[in-house]
């Protein structure tokens, strides 16, 4: 009876000393890189849209290269490069084709503070330059109106920096989200933060809530997770100027139930010595009157896990 007394103590203790270390079990995401340091990833996205009872869906696909070109006192350089852009609907439209091709090994450069989180992009003009060549390019080799038409119309589009910002940086907001964050087991941090407004206009009020998942000690990597939902009371006038705008446009008759939801879900596995991300999924789902559409982004590491290779 002594001796299982004893084991029992002994249990007990280290269940209440491990309950403890996972209390207190936290990591900070940040980077850790190197000039040189380059990464490779394979994305897929995958778009389901609901509109007027018909569902489409559309998947593409496509490999993103990152490369450290620089370290400054408190910033790194990054240049980002998408290549082998592909889609469903890749060899149907020759046009189309070459269309989606137009940003492949176009660098895109922008700085990260020292923790990896984004700052500003630093080469928008040059974006817009190779756009405007390969623009030109295709429209010599297609002497079409058609194809003449479409590429003014791209042209317009990259001639302003916002636009140039808002397209490129899209997938980079993405990679950066969570760095500079900590995370603590058994913990649930909440913070303000922002959620796009589909119909123009001031971005909704919203909530973060961001979880630690898990550490895998023998992978050295750590999951984490974040939830993002509109804050309603705070996105109230919003809301209220937004819902009678869209009554309005129903030209006399009162829709009663305006519903507007936009939902962001995402799931992270850094490796904890780098910084990198290993993999990451991130969902967006918009739910209104008029349409649902659900886009879900899949990146995953093409490279070593354990070491990244220099070019």
């Amino acid at each position: 009876m002594r001796k299982l007394f004893i084991i029992l103590i002994i249990f007990l203790h280290q269940e209440i000393v491990n309950a403890k270390s996972n209390a207190d079990t936290s990591i900070l995401i940040q980077a850790s890189w190197q000039i040189g340091d380059s990464h490779h990833y394979r994305l897929t996205l995958n778009r389901e849209k609901t509109e007027d009872g018909k569902i489409s869906k559309f998947t593409s696909y496509y490999d993103i290269v990152l490369k450290v070109t620089a370290i400054q006192d408190s910033n790194y350089i990054i240049e980002w490069k998408y290549r082998n852009i592909k889609s469903q609907e890749s060899g149907k439209n020759p046009l189309a084709d070459k269309l989606a091709k137009i940003t492949e090994d176009v660098p895109i450069r922008y700085t990260t503070d020292r923790k990896g989180r984004f700052l500003q992009l630093i080469n928008w003009m040059e974006i817009r330059d190779q756009i405007f060549k390969a623009a030109d390019k295709i429209t010599n080799d297609r002497p079409d109106k058609e194809t003449e038409k479409t590429m003014t119309y791209l042209k317009g589009i990259y001639s302003s920096q916002k636009n140039i910002e808002t397209l490129a940086l899209a997938d980079i907001r993405i990679f950066h989200a969570m760095y500079g964050y900590t995370f603590s087991a058994g913990r649930k941090d909440i913070y303000s933060s922002q959620l796009p407004n589909i119909y123009g206009g001031t971005p909704f009020f919203a909530q973060t809530m961001q979880t630690l998942v898990s550490i895998n000690p023998a992978l050295q990597t750590a999951e984490v997770k974040s939830q993002t939902t509109i804050d309603r009371k705070k996105s109230l006038n919003i809301i209220t100027e937004l819902t009678d705008q869209l009554q309005k446009q129903e030209k006399g008759s009162v829709q009663k139930d305006i519903r507007i939801n936009i939902e962001d879900e995402a799931t992270y596995i850094f490796h904890q010595e780098s910084g990198w991300v290993k993999e990451a999924q991130f969902k967006r789902l918009i739910d209104t009157n008029e349409l649902q559409n659900k886009d879900t982004y899949l990146l995953k590491e093409m490279n070593s896990p354990a070491h990244l290779k220099k070019q």
